[in-house]
C-alpha cells in the first residue's frame, strides 16, 4: 500500500492498493486478558471514547502504545496523534497522563485501567501525512463507522502477541456490524475476542445500517457488507460481480480457499477523497472506493477485489521474518516487495484470464498498461533496494511496485516455464508454501537462492542477479540498448508468442501530470486527476490537485475519453512556446470554479509506439507455454 494510493480508473489504468498482514492464527481465549469498550451512540467532535481494562494478573507498570506503522501501509501514520486526553483509573479516582512520546504513555503501577478520546483520521487536516482511507477511521453519528482498530486501539509493548482481548461495542439502534472474525451480537450489544493485539487489529470492522449479501466458495463463507449513504450500489450487485472471480480463484487455488470465512467491508463514497483502493487482511478486506458511474465501480471492485484476495498467499501464508515479526514502533522492511505487492498484482490479473473473465487480447493489454506505467519511474534502480528503502530514499519509487514489480513477477512465470511449461509461478508459491507458512517465515536474505535451488538452471539466476536484486534494465522504458543476458522482459515474453516493440521515449512537455495516468469521470464527462502521485514536479508547484478536472493543455481540448487517450502523443507533439496554459475546473462547495494556470516549459519522458502482439506463427514450445500459463488450448 502506499501513502498516497489510487483507484482502477475508467481508462484502464491500475490500481494502487495494499495488503494488511495476519501474522498469528485464529483461536478463541478462554478468558480475556484486556476488555475493551466502544460505545458508538457517543460521538464527540469526530470522537469516540476507548476503555481498556486489564485483569489482575497484569501488572503495571508498563508501556502503553499506539502503533507507529502497521504492516502493509509502507508509511509511518504515528496513531498515537490521534489519541486525545488520556487517563488512567485508580480506586475508582481518574487521573490525566501526559504521553511520553507521540505514540506512548508510561502506566504507573496504580493504574487499573485506562481511557481516552480518539478522533477519526478522515478528518484530519494533516494532509502531509495523511492516512490512507482502507487503512483509516470514520465516526459518522448514526450513520457509519470504519472501525480499523490499529487506529482506535493501543497494545501493552512487548505483551502484543500474549495477551487475549475482548471488544465490547454498543452499537446505535438498526445498526449491524460486519467483521472477518465471529460477532456475538445480541441487540445493540456486539462482542469478539481475539487471541492477542495482533489478530484484534488484523480484523477491522464496519458498522452501519449494513447491506449485507452472502455467497459460499468450496470451502469458504463469504460476507459482501456495502454501507453507502446513498444507497446506490447494493450487495447483491457486488456479489454477481464477484461470483465469478472468487470461483476462479478456487479453481486457481486447487479446489480449496485457505479460510472458511471471509468479509469484504465495502465503504462506497459519493466523492472523491485524496485516495481510495483497499487494504487486505487475513480474514477480511477493506474497500474505500468512489461511486462515479455503476459499471466503472463494478469493475474496479471486481479487479480490486483479486489484488486483495490473493495476499492470502503472500504475504499472508508466505512472508519474511520483518513480516512476522512485525515492530509497530521501530518497522524494519523486507527486500521482497516485487513479491508481496508486484506478485499479488501480477496474479490478480492472470486468474482473470485463467477464468475467462478477461480475454488473452485485453491481458496483452494489461500489460502493456503496467510498461507504460513503469516507464516514469526509470528502469535502473534495484527491487530488493527500492524494498528495504521505501520508508525513507526511496518512497517516491513506492508505486513501481506495482508497475514494474508485476512485470517482474510476469517474466518469473515464463521463465520457470522455460525450465518446465507445467510449472510456473503458481507452483513456485505452492512450493514454498509447504517449506514455510502462516507460522513460519523465510529468511529475508535467503529467498532468492532458495528459488533458485528448488528450479536450477536456466536463465532465472541472471534474472534475479541483473533485474531483482540489480539495476540493469529490464525493458519497461526502452528495449533499446538492453544486455544480452537473455532475461529481460522483452525475451520473457518471447517465450510466450508475445512481440514487444517499444519503439521510442520520447522527450515531450511536462502538462504537470502524467497524462497517460489521467481518470475519466463519465458522469461530468471530464478528465481529472485521480491521485496526486501522478503529478509532476510542474503540477505539484502550481498547486495541482487530486480531482481537478483537466480541461485542456496547450490549446488542446479534452471533451472526451477519446481525446484523453489522444493525449500523451497530443503533448509530446505540443510546440515549444515560454509558458504552457493549461485549463482546469475544480469543484468547490459553492460549484465548479474554472481556472487558467500558467507551466513553465520543461520536459518529460514518455513511452510511445509501445505494441505488444501475438505472433502469428509461434513455435510448438510458444504454444505450450501459452497454454500452460493462460490455462487455455
Amino acid at each position: 500500500m502506499a501513502t498516497s494510493n489510487t483507484f482502477l480508473l475508467p481508462n484502464g489504468k491500475s490500481i494502487l492498493i495494499a495488503f494488511f498482514l495476519f501474522l498469528f492464527g485464529v483461536s478463541y481465549a478462554q478468558t480475556d486478558s484486556l476488555k475493551v469498550r466502544l460505545d458508538l451512540n457517543q460521538v464527540n467532535n469526530d470522537r469516540i471514547l476507548v476503555h481498556i481494562h486489564w485483569d489482575k494478573a497484569i501488572q503495571p507498570p508498563f508501556v502503553f502504545r499506539m502503533p507507529r506503522m502497521v504492516p502493509g501501509t509502507y508509511a509511518v501514520y504515528d496513531f498515537g496523534r490521534f489519541v486525545d486526553s488520556l487517563f488512567y483509573w485508580d480506586s475508582g479516582q481518574r487521573y490525566f497522563l501526559e504521553a511520553a512520546d507521540q505514540n506512548s504513555w508510561n502506566i504507573p503501577s496504580q493504574a487499573d485501567s485506562i481511557e481516552y478520546w480518539v478522533h477519526d483520521s478522515f478528518d484530519d487536516n494533516n494532509y502531509l501525512n495523511r492516512v490512507f482511507e482502507p487503512a483509516g477511521t470514520s465516526f459518522e453519528q448514526g450513520k457509519v463507522f470504519l472501525l480499523n482498530t490499529h487506529g482506535i486501539v493501543g497494545y501493552l509493548s512487548g505483551k502484543e502477541g500474549n495477551l487475549p482481548h475482548a471488544l465490547h461495542i454498543q452499537l446505535p439502534p438498526g445498526f449491524s456490524l460486519s467483521s472477518g472474525n465471529e460477532v456475538l451480537q445480541k441487540g445493540n450489544n456486539a462482542i469478539l475476542k481475539y487471541t492477542n493485539y495482533h489478530q484484534l487489529i488484523d480484523q477491522p470492522l464496519l458498522a452501519a445500517p449494513l447491506d449485507i449479501a452472502n455467497l459460499r466458495v468450496g470451502n469458504c463463507q463469504i460476507e459482501i457488507a456495502v454501507y453507502h449513504e446513498k444507497k446506490e450500489i447494493a450487495a447483491q450487485e457486488i456479489k454477481e460481480v464477484l461470483q465469478p472471480l472468487m470461483n476462479g480463484i478456487f479453481s486457481y487455488l486447487g479446489g480449496q480457499l485457505p479460510v472458511n470465512k471471509y468479509s469484504f467491508l465495502v465503504y462506497v463514497s459519493s466523492e472523491l477523497r485524496p485516495s481510495a483502493g483497499a487494504l487486505e487482511h487475513g480474514t477480511s478486506s477493506v474497500y474505500f472506493l468512489p461511486l462515479i458511474t455503476r459499471e466503472y465501480f463494478l469493475n474496479m471492485m471486481r479487479d480490486v477485489a483479486s489484488h486483495e484476495f490473493f495476499h492470502i498467499l503472500t504475504p499472508l501464508n508466505l512472508h519474511s521474518e520483518q513480516i512476522h515479526r512485525f515492530d509497530y514502533h521501530n518497522p524494519s522492511m523486507s527486500r521482497h516487495l516485487w513479491l508481496y505487492e508486484g506478485a499479488t498484482e501480477y496474479t490478480s490479473a492472470l486468474v482473470q484470464v485463467r477464468a475467462g473473465i478477461m480475454s488473452p487480447d485485453a491481458f496483452l493489454d494489461w500489460i502493456a498498461e503496467k510498461i507504460r506505467g513503469a516507464a516514469p519511474y526509470g528502469d535502473n534502480l534495484s527491487f530488493t533496494e527500492l524494498s528495504l528503502n521505501c520508508l525513507g530514499k526511496t518512497k517516491a519509487q513506492y508505486g513501481n511496485v506495482y508497475q514494474k514489480g508485476a512485470l517482474l513477477s510476469l517474466g518469473l512465470d515464463l521463465w520457470l516455464r522455460q525450465l518446465n511449461p507445467d510449472r510456473g509461478f503458481p507452483e513456485l508459491m505452492q512450493d514454498l508454501m509447504q517449506r514455510y507458512g502462516a507460522h513460519k517465515p523465510f529468511a529475508d536474505s535467503a529467498l532468492i537462492s532458495e528459488i533458485e535451488s528448488l528450479h536450477p538452471g536456466g536463465t532465472l539466476p541472471a534474472f534475479f542477479k541483473n533485474h531483482v536484486e540489480g539495476s540493469q534494465p529490464y525493458g519497461v522504458v526502452s528495449t533499446a540498448g538492453l544486455l544480452p543476458d537473455g532475461a529481460h522482459l522483452k525475451a520473457a515474453l518471447a517465450l510466450a508468442g508475445i512481440s514487444y516493440r517499444n519503439r521510442d521515449t520520447l522527450s515531450c512537455i511536462d502538462p504537470g501530470f502524467l497524462p497517460s495516468e489521467l481518470g475519466w469521470n463519465g458522469r461530468e464527462n471530464k478528465a481529472y486527476v485521480p491521485s496526486t502521485d501522478f503529478l509532476t514536479k510542474n503540477g505539484r508547484k502550481a498547486g495541482l490537485k487530486m480531482g481537478d478536472c483537466i480541461l485542456s493543455v496547450g490549446g488542446i481540448p479534452i471533451q472526451s475519453n477519446a481525446d484523453l487517450k489522444k493525449l500523451p502523443m497530443n503533448v509530446c507533439n505540443l510546440q515549444a512556446e515560454s509558458k504552457i496554459e493549461l485549463k482546469i475546473a475544480r469543484y468547490k462547495k459553492a460549484g465548479v470554479k474554472e481556472k487558467c494556470i500558467m507551466l513553465p516549459n520543461s520536459r518529460l519522458s514518455l513511452v510511445s509506439g509501445l505494441e505488444l502482439n501475438w505472433i502469428e506463427n509461434p513455435s510448438q514450445e510458444q504454444k505450450q507455454i501459452k497454454s500452460q500459463w493462460l490455462n487455455q488450448p
